[in-house]
């Protein structure tokens, strides 16, 4: 068996294009990892600063939590400042209000489905504490106050707004109800005086009074019926003994009649509030 002689082939030297071509493309890869490679270390160096701060914030919650429960008796934060709040329905619709008014003063107002107030607790720029109901006019209501003083008192007002009625306490503390008609004037007051005698007076569109009821120290009942300048005319009581006394008298209050004659029996002196 002849051997052949073996013979080494040899590539030919790859052009100097392709070789340049290859470089290119390598530094292209190189320069796309470092890229990478930068991007990768920005997303890393960020995502610990956020864990940082994660870390951060859950250890002062735990802190504080702890706190709380190992010293119930420290003093906590339980005020709430503003300068309005407001309470809304379901539908969003405003039913109540804490506020200050124009006047500064502070004030609790409810409203009905409409939007209108129809309860309202405030404290006046004097600083009389008030109450007020209204009706869906907004003007019928009905209002209670404590005047400066110490003198309460309740406020009827009719369905255009006017003064009505009153109810209040007199300086010595002594009751008064007052009633108006339209125009505002009083037309009948029922109070008690100083002393203690309980009256009721009628008047007229001038607020002069024209009728009036007394009882009198003692329960001795009274009336007078007045002119209208004020002077009494007619005047009707009983006596000590419980008789009827009659007294009719002048412009100039003198006496033009008298039953009983005076001195047959006991007579005080005639009630002529």
């Amino acid at each position: 068996m002849i051997e052949r002689p073996l013979t080494h082939r040899t590539s030919a030297a790859p052009p100097a294009e392709a070789l340049e071509s290859r470089l290119y493309r390598l530094e292209l890869e190189n320069q796309r990892l470092a890229a990478a490679t930068s991007r990768l270390t920005r997303e890393n160096r960020m995502m610990r600063v956020v864990a940082g701060i994660g870390m951060a914030v859950v250890g002062l919650i735990v802190a504080g939590g702890a706190k709380g429960r190992g010293n119930d008796s420290a003093p906590r934060q339980t005020v709430v400042e503003a300068e309005q709040f407001v309470i809304r329905d379901s539908a969003g619709k405003e039913r109540a209000r804490l506020a200050v008014g124009a006047d500064q003063s502070p004030r609790l107002v409810f409203l009905d489905q409409e939007g209108r107030v129809r309860l309202q607790v405030s404290v006046g720029p004097n600083g009389t504490p008030g109450i007020r109901l209204l009706d869906e006019s907004q003007k019928a209501a009905v209002g209670v106050s404590v005047s400066p003083g110490g003198r309460p008192g309740m406020v009827l007002t009719d369905k255009a707004g006017r003064n009505r009625a009153n109810l209040s306490l007199l300086e010595e503390g002594a009751p008064l109800f007052t009633f108006r008609d339209v125009a505002g004037k009083s037309r009948m007051v029922i109070d008690t005086m100083s002393d203690g005698t309980p009256s009721m007076t009628l008047n007229d569109a001038n607020e002069v009074r024209r009728f009036s009821m007394v009882v009198l120290p003692g329960g001795l009942p009274g009336v007078n019926l007045v002119d209208k300048d004020g002077d009494p005319r007619i005047v009707i009581h009983t006596n000590l003994d419980g008789s009827p006394h009659l007294r009719l008298l002048g412009k100039d209050r003198n006496v033009l009649f008298e039953a009983p004659i005076p001195g047959t029996v006991s007579s005080p002196s005639a009630p002529t509030r």
